[in-house]
C-alpha cells in the first residue's frame, strides 16, 4: 500500500508486483520536512498504484500534477500520474488529467467537462538513471509543463474552464488505462511521497 503523505487519507493499492525501492531523488520532502524513505519501482509489467476516486481527487478549475521519476532503461517511460476521462469510445482515449514521459516525449494534458482536450506534447530525452522532477499545471486558461523547475512549454487552453470526470475512474500512478480494458504500464522509478 502507498500511503498519502498529504494527510487526506487517499492511500493507493499496489497493483501487480510493484515494490518499494531505497532509491530517492531527494533526502527530505520539501513540503513536510520529513525524511524521504524511498520510491516505488515499476518494471513495466502490470505494475501500478491505484487510488480510488474521492471528491478531493476531482479538482475543477485548476490542477498541478508533479512527481520525481527516473527511467531505468532506454525503453523506460510511461505514465507518471493520470486519470482517464471516459469509459468507452473516443472518451476512452482522453484523460481528465495526465503527466506522461514515453517514446521520447513529455506529455501533459487535461480534458474539460465538455470533452475538449488541451495537451502539450514535447520531444524530450531523459538520461537513463537520472532523477527528474516534472510538473504540469493548468489554471483554467493555460497549460504549463516544467522539468526540474524550468518552464519548458506553455499553451492556452480554456475549454469550459472546468475539468471533466467519470467518477468510477481511479487515479493511476505508473499506468494509463484507455478505458477499454487496455492498460499501459510504466517502467520507471517513482518516489513514494
Amino acid at each position: 500500500m502507498a500511503l498519502d503523505s498529504s494527510g487526506n487519507g487517499n492511500a493507493g493499492a499496489f497493483f501487480g508486483d510493484t515494490v518499494f525501492s531505497g532509491d530517492t531523488p531527494v533526502a527530505v520532502i520539501r513540503e513536510t520536512g520529513t525524511l524521504n524513505n524511498g520510491s516505488i519501482f515499476l518494471d513495466g509489467v502490470l505494475d501500478a498504484v491505484v487510488v480510488p476516486d474521492v471528491p478531493v481527487l476531482r479538482p475543477l478549475n485548476g490542477i498541478t500534477l508533479e512527481g520525481y521519476f527516473r527511467t531505468v532503461s532506454v525503453d523506460g517511460g510511461g505514465a507518471i500520474v493520470g486519470r482517464q476521462y471516459g469509459a468507452s469510445g473516443i472518451d476512452a482515449f482522453r484523460n481528465s488529467f495526465a503527466l506522461v514521459i514515453h517514446g521520447g516525449f513529455f506529455t501533459f494534458g487535461v480534458t474539460d467537462s465538455a470533452g475538449q482536450s488541451g495537451t502539450i506534447v514535447l520531444p524530450y530525452s531523459a538520461t537513463v538513471g537520472q532523477w527528474y522532477h516534472a510538473a504540469g499545471t493548468w489554471d483554467g486558461t493555460t497549460l504549463r509543463l516544467y522539468v526540474d523547475g524550468q518552464l519548458i512549454q506553455s499553451q492556452a487552453f480554456a475549454g469550459t474552464g472546468q475539468l471533466g470526470y467519470l467518477t468510477s475512474n481511479p487515479v493511476l500512478i505508473g499506468a494509463d488505462d484507455d478505458g477499454l480494458g487496455t492498460v499501459s504500464y510504466t517502467h520507471l522509478t517513482l518516489p513514494t511521497t
